[in-house]
């Protein structure tokens, strides 16, 4: 969607169009996710993911009558002429990679921390991330509203530096349920804001062709999910808790943002 939206938008207003996009998926968190759960908690498992296909059904059936399929490109593409991903640009590609290494860190460990250590069951769970449903929208809209007049790359080490104290405070109140999700807000907050920064960034990495960038960049995010999955859920099991993977998370945090930095002091974002 945000190859699409790169062909539509100039780079300059991007990170508005594509933060308001990303308010779609806030609130699918915020009121589609919550609802699964609500849904799974009062009746099962399997009604919660049918409910969930439907209304997937229902939107790919309302984007499907909208959306022109006419070409229009604000991006020239060309064929094949030999450009690609080089130079500093690759530290924009590791920065996603260890943000994302910091994301999993918490998303995959958190359920299971509100579980066991204060008996929060689907229910519990599932409002909990309807309030993280509300943190996710606020840094959407902050993103469209900000990202473009802030630069992308100042945007995206302003959400690491917000995800390290949050993720470093989880550690220490994690015994706490509400000190704990405050913390995690505050960490969800951080992750949102420079994810959704980094995807306009991401579009024009590679000139004229929006995709080879994106596709690059989700690639290492995907990589560093996978990655982490593994060292979160070890790390969370070995210490009987989430204070381990949320100070992992924050270490993965700082690496992201002295990634972008270096891209930064670099010379950015510049087009031979």
């Amino acid at each position: 969607m945000a190859g699409w939206i790169s062909d539509h938008v100039p780079y300059e207003k991007r990170g508005r169009y594509i933060g308001i996009i990303e308010i779609s998926w806030a609130l699918g968190l915020l009121i589609g996710v919550s609802a699964m759960g609500v849904i799974t908690a009062l009746i099962s498992w399997r009604a919660g993911f049918i409910a969930g296909a439907i209304g997937i059904t229902v939107s790919l059936a309302f984007i499907a009558a909208r959306i022109k399929t006419e070409p229009h490109e604000v991006s020239s593409r060309i064929a094949d002429d030999g450009i690609r991903l080089r130079g500093r640009a690759w530290l924009v590609v590791a920065t996603m990679f260890a943000t994302m290494c910091a994301s999993q860190c918490i998303f995959i460990t958190f359920g299971a921390w509100l579980d066991d250590q204060f008996g929060l069951g689907a229910l519990g769970i599932a409002a909990v991330g309807f309030s993280f449903g509300l943190v996710e929208l606020y840094a959407s809209v902050t993103s469209a509203k900000k990202t473009d007049s802030w630069g992308k790359e100042r945007s995206i080490a302003i959400g690491c530096l917000i995800m390290i104290p949050g993720g470093l405070a989880l550690s220490l109140v994690s015994n706490n349920l509400v000190l704990g999700l405050l913390a995690l807000m505050v960490y969800i907050l951080g992750f949102e804001f420079a994810v959704v920064s980094m995807l306009p960034l991401a579009t024009h990495l590679v000139p004229k062709r929006p995709g080879s960038g994106l596709g690059l960049v989700f690639g290492a995010g995907t990589l560093g999910r996978g990655v982490m999955s593994l060292v979160a859920t070890r790390a969370y099991e070995s210490s009987n808790g989430i204070a381990l993977p949320a100070i992992i998370g924050s270490t993965s945090a700082a690496v992201a943002t002295i990634l972008i930095y270096q891209y930064h002091r670099r010379g950015g974002l510049v087009h031979e």
